[in-house]
């Protein structure tokens, strides 16, 4: 599981716990929990706790990240093992595009729904421009001040300036300090203003010219003109072009846009030659936890075109085990390979503008005007000519560009999906958790399918009282006519029953006319009405069962039995006892006993004897 979060804010990994039979287990103390925190620096003290979510079984393991990079933490409870984990965690700063900071206020969006974005200062140097990538409708009035212009941007200004010649110089010559090559006609002496009237080609070099001699007041409108004609600059058009059309292979350095965009796709975050089945090359990371849950893809050799997560890595031997194993041919030490690695975030950043006036100058000779000679505010002008269209124009011409145009392969524009959803509209909500929150206008019918509910989604507190009083209405409204097939149990009344009824439990209240079908089994009492079972009501096979039962009981059963009367002797368990059971004459009584023919007897009868009559003195059986 792999996450961005903000750097120094406290951070959620989500997990639950289950038994072995697959069910929640809650109630999970911190203290029953093991953590193992680290980051690319190894072994991290930063503090992580475990809390559940009520008691739900669903646990928050909570830590601050105090650095930036990768992290890996590793949570196992001791009886239920390792849930969710381990945990990647990429740390950025605060003014990452994955958590702008807008607590409290809402992005500004353009009116074609793209989201304004400023870029920080300094944020784009020279090697972020391709030649020629810049043009004059590029660049924004006054973007390019004194401090932007490098010392060889001003010396080759200075050089393009210093190609044409001064044709002449109206206007007065105040003084003149250093030799003079040559002068037309004789020069007494100067007290006042001198009008020169051609000055020779090449005469003005570089070196005659003092420091910031030539400010904004000594460059004509013509001369800046001519600078700001000279520099030429792209179009939006061009710029956006440019960066959509730039092959990706061609920018891969770690840390820079182009390397961003590749993980941001989860492209290669290493690659090179298996050493052999199951053994990275040696060049590849010595972190444990470099290419932990990286997508390893076979590119050529034994093997090519499969894949595989990585579960586990050793940066020592390089040694790597796989969640699955390659079906069919499997890798050797010829096989190249490389690894996706989870992706990341691109940062924002902000540009700032200044002012100034423009120069040019048509009649100085080539390379006289150099960095010592622009005084600050000669610079100012000429970045003030210089025609660069704003942000806003540039981001409006990439964004607005034709996706159509640019498809090469690798490149910029053929990596953009193309059914991305602008936000269009209202301002975007401020940002919760990392999420852009989101106001639903309207839902196309059928757009809610039963597969885009997860199971258990619509629990009972997912439904509203009117929602369960609608339901229960409609099924009171709405009685089951008939049931078809068996039954298995049935609580309450049943107005009728077609069909096998397993069990029920209840009382079946009125009468029931007829009973299609077997009745497996009736649990609590069945009350019959005077006069229901008739002769013809019992088939003849049922009395013989009847029967059959009476005469096998045995008396003991029928002794035991809570049914019918209290035992008595004048019953016909007496009697059957006296038939079968120990009789013995007594003292003038015959007694008669229980089926264990000792003890008490169970009943007594007077006897009269008869001396002449043969004497019985016992009847056992």
């Amino acid at each position: 599981m792999s996450q961005d979060v903000k750097l120094n804010t406290a951070t959620k990994l989500t997990f639950a716990v289950k038994d072995e039979f697959g069910a929640l287990k809650s109630g999970l103390l911190n203290a029953a929990f093991t953590k193992t925190l680290r980051d690319e620096s190894g072994a991290s003290a930063v503090s992580v706790t475990v809390t559940e979510r009520g008691s739900t079984g669903v646990y928050d393991a909570i830590l601050t990240p105090d650095a930036l990079g990768c992290w890996y933490l590793l949570v196992e409870h001791s009886s239920y093992g390792k849930w969710g984990s381990p945990f990647r965690v990429t740390t950025r700063g605060t003014d990452d595009l994955a958590y702008p900071a807008t607590s409290g206020r809402s992005l500004a969006v353009s009116a074609a729904g793209a989201v304004d974005a400023l870029l920080a200062a300094g944020a784009i140097t020279t090697a972020s421009f391709a030649a020629g990538a810049i043009d004059a409708a590029a660049i924004a009035a006054d973007a390019i001040g004194a401090s932007e212009l490098a010392a060889d941007a001003v010396a080759e200004i200075a050089a393009a300036v210093a190609a044409g010649s001064v044709a002449s110089v109206v206007g007065a010559v105040g003084s003149v300090t250093g030799a003079v090559g040559s002068v037309t006609g004789a020069v007494g002496s100067v007290t006042a203003a001198v009008t020169v009237g051609t000055i020779n080609a090449n005469v003005i070099t570089a070196t005659s010219i003092a420091a910031d001699a030539i400010d904004s007041d000594a460059l004509a409108a013509s001369a800046v003109s001519e600078i700001a004609a000279a520099i030429s600059s792209p179009s939006a058009a061009t710029i956006a072009a440019a960066v959509a059309d730039e092959a990706l292979a061609g920018h891969t350095t770690a840390g820079t846009l182009g390397e961003a965009l590749l993980r941001l796709r989860g492209e290669v975050l290493h690659a090179g030659t298996l050493q052999a089945d199951g053994t990275l090359a040696a060049t590849a990371s010595s972190d444990d936890y470099a290419y932990r849950n990286g997508t390893l893809v076979l590119v050529s050799g034994p093997g090519a075109g499969k894949f595989t997560t990585i579960q586990s890595y050793n940066g020592t031997t390089k040694v790597y085990t796989q969640r699955s194993n390659f079906v069919g041919t499997s890798p050797d030490n010829t096989t190249t390979y490389v690894i996706l690695a989870a992706p990341i975030y691109l940062s924002q950043a902000n540009v700032a503008s200044m002012d100034g006036d423009v120069i040019g100058a048509s009649q100085i000779a080539a390379n006289a005007i150099g960095a010592s000679e622009l005084a600050a505010d000669a610079v100012a002008e000429i970045a003030a000519a210089i025609s660069v269209p704003s942000a806003a124009t540039v981001a409006d011409a990439v964004w607005d560009e034709a996706k159509a145009g640019h498809v090469a392969a690798g490149s910029f524009g053929e990596r953009v999906p193309a059914d991305v959803t602008t936000w269009a509209g209202d301002s975007v909500n401020a940002l919760a958790t990392g999420n852009v929150q989101a106001r639903v206008i309207s839902v196309a019918n059928n757009a809610i399918t039963a597969n885009a509910i997860a199971t258990d989604a619509i629990d009972a507190d997912a439904l509203a009282a009117d929602a369960v009083a609608e339901i229960q209405a409609s099924v009171t409204a709405n009685p089951v006519a008939s049931v078809t097939g068996a039954v298995g149990s049935v609580t309450g009344s049943v107005g009728s029953v077609t069909g096998a009824v397993g069990s029920v439990t209840g009382n079946v209240g009125g009468s029931v006319a007829s009973v299609v079908g077997a009745v497996g089994s009736v649990t609590a009492g069945v009350t019959l009405g005077t006069g229901s079972v008739t002769d013809t009501a019992i088939h003849a096979t049922g009395g013989n069962k009847i029967a059959d039962h009476v005469l096998r009981r045995s008396l003991a059963s029928a002794a035991a039995s809570s049914f019918g009367d209290a035992v008595s002797f004048r019953s016909l368990l007496g009697a059957a006892r006296k038939l079968v059971n120990r009789v013995r004459l007594a003292a003038g009584l015959l007694e008669v006993y229980d089926e264990t023919d000792t003890g008490t007897p169970a009943g007594t009868q007077t006897a009269t004897t008869d001396a002449a009559a043969d004497p019985v003195t016992e009847l056992d059986t």
